[in-house]
């Protein structure tokens, strides 16, 4: 089967290389253009681009799907489907009938809970024991199209966003390569999304990533999980930022949210109900470290908070 891919980050480039070596032929690549990073602000392409071009798979990136002319462009491959992961553009309705097969999109939810750009970030953070994969038909509505395939994953009280995108990833190429093999994706298969239990996954902000420490711990624990390893959960002390890539819950009571603490040589802060204990931060400037080394460098006092 000939196949076009389009995705444009690290997670979408993890399985275009799984189906590069599968029976398919992947016969075109679409991903966004080269964009800007960094201080210097140089130009980098995505990581989907840079693996297509590796594998020397010819590679389109259009700044924009509305070019009149992109439908003859990509009439040309004589494309089966189209597989999407984490493309970041919506598909206009006159090429959603470009490929013969159209356009199929692995989304890393159980729809139709958490439609959006953030599923797992959201997922984690509203406390969702279970999660998992969709393999939909593309359509003109948001993540609304037929469902072809879907596979369940348990959400442990240990996984971040970064731990349940690659197990969802596993789970997802799985799916795929299962879905192209059986050959059942003709435009008519697939079970239509109810409408009940609709949920949407809005792309998570700088201020969602901030804690706020009258929070419970739980929920606290949840945002530093969904905020890892992007944007990372954050705080201020002393006027100045420090992010937060990983702790757990403390056992201890400790009163006054916000409160730094040392016990048995363990950072422990008090929030709006229990404690939480720190494990990785990052100061401003600096590189990640323990929490303990962080704190050797600060004056500790009783009246010491992150705010």
């Amino acid at each position: 089967m000939r196949i076009a891919f389009a995705g444009t980050p690290a997670v979408a480039a993890k399985v275009l290389e799984g189906l590069a070596n599968s029976q398919h032929e992947i016969v075109l690549v679409l991903s966004r253009p080269d964009s800007p990073k960094g201080r210097g602000k140089q130009l980098h392409q995505s990581e989907v681009k840079s693996l297509a071009e590796s594998l020397n798979i010819p590679v389109l990136t259009p700044s924009t799907l509305k070019d009149p002319n992109l439908y003859e462009e990509l009439k040309k491959f004589s494309v089966d489907v189209c597989i999407v992961v984490a493309y970041g553009v919506l598909i206009p309705s006159d090429l959603l009938r470009v490929f013969k097969h159209g356009w199929l999109n692995l989304h890393y939810s159980l729809l139709p809970r958490w439609r959006g750009a953030a599923p797992v970030q959201r997922s984690i953070l509203a406390g969702d024991d279970e999660t998992g994969v969709t393999i939909f038909r593309i359509e003109e509505g948001l993540d609304t199209g037929p469902i072809l395939r879907s596979a369940s994953l348990k959400i442990s009280a240990t996984d971040n966003s970064e731990t349940l995108i690659n197990q969802l990833n596993e789970i997802g190429l799985k799916e795929i390569k299962s879905l192209l093999d059986s050959l059942e994706i003709e435009p008519s298969a697939g079970l239509e999304q109810l409408e009940v239990g609709v949920t949407h996954a809005a792309k998570i902000t700088q201020d969602e990533a901030r804690i706020n420490w009258s929070e419970s711990a739980t929920e606290i624990d949840r945002r530093i999980r969904a905020m890892f390893p992007n944007p990372k959960a954050w705080t201020e002390i002393e006027g100045m930022r420090i992010k937060i890539s990983s702790c757990k819950l403390a056992d201890t009571h400790l009163n006054s949210p916000g409160s730094i603490h040392i016990i048995d040589q363990k950072v422990v802060v008090a929030t709006g109900k229990g404690s939480i204990e720190l494990h990785d931060v990052q100061p401003a400037g600096k590189p990640l470290m323990k929490a303990a080394d962080w704190l050797r460098g600060l004056r500790l006092t009783s009246e010491t908070k992150f705010k």
